[in-house]
């Protein structure tokens, strides 16, 4: 698959919620052209590894630096998928927001979203798919960092863009902690000192 960027920098590629095994690879090149002559990266990493996800495997391809290619191509080998096809529920191609860490006491929630009703004396459920949920703090973000990178990412998405969340690029359990989502309250930056900001934010999977 060959798609045409923006042209903004991307330093980030990752395919969200996809059927493919730790075995598969996946190929990402970008290039001034849609031929990828003379691609300014071309970067091939297996489709996951640690623990098995539990809900579509994530890949991240991190790039080592910032480009703005005009187009982008992934490739994907799945040789013999179980379900004869690849699916990938997101693509995202974008500039990575980074941190040293999420605070100690970042919580992970479950969000069960079904809804009940009493009929004739009996408790009927309309079940829905329940959502992880996470509610992170990022301290010690200088103040440069805060204003150049994270003011503009957090007005950009507001509540309802998607993003990618992941607390920690660790593979061991990366696969279930990485999450689709969006800010469902207000994010906010408080002054710990002169030079540096803390960042609340509460994401819930969409």
């Amino acid at each position: 698959m060959t798609l045409a960027t923006s042209g903004a920098p991307i330093d980030l590629i990752a395919l969200a919620g996809s059927n493919l095994r730790s075995t598969d690879t996946v190929r990402v090149r970008g290039s001034s052209a849609a031929a990828m002559t003379s691609p300014v990266f071309d970067v091939t990493v297996s489709a996951w590894s640690g623990t098995a996800p539990n809900r579509g495997a994530t890949t991240l391809i991190q790039l080592a630096s910032a480009v703005t290619p005009a187009f982008v191509r992934i490739d994907i080998t799945s040789t013999g998928n179980p379900v004869g096809y690849v699916e990938v529920q997101r693509l995202v191609v974008g500039k990575k927001v980074v941190c040293d860490g999420v605070d100690i006491g970042c919580e992970h929630g479950l969000e069960d979203q079904s809804q009940s009703e009493d009929i004739l004396g009996s408790t009927v459920f309309d079940e829905f798919r329940v959502r992880d949920s996470w509610k992170a703090t990022i301290s010690n973000v200088k103040e440069t960092d805060y204003w150049t990178i994270w003011y503009p990412f957090l007005r950009g998405v507001g509540k309802t863009r998607d993003f990618l969340f992941v607390p920690e690029t660790d593979p061991a359990f990366l696969q279930n902690q990485a999450i689709m989502g969006r800010i469902t309250s207000s994010a906010k930056g408080s002054y710990r000192s002169s030079d540096l900001l803390l960042v609340d934010l509460n994401i819930l999977q969409v």
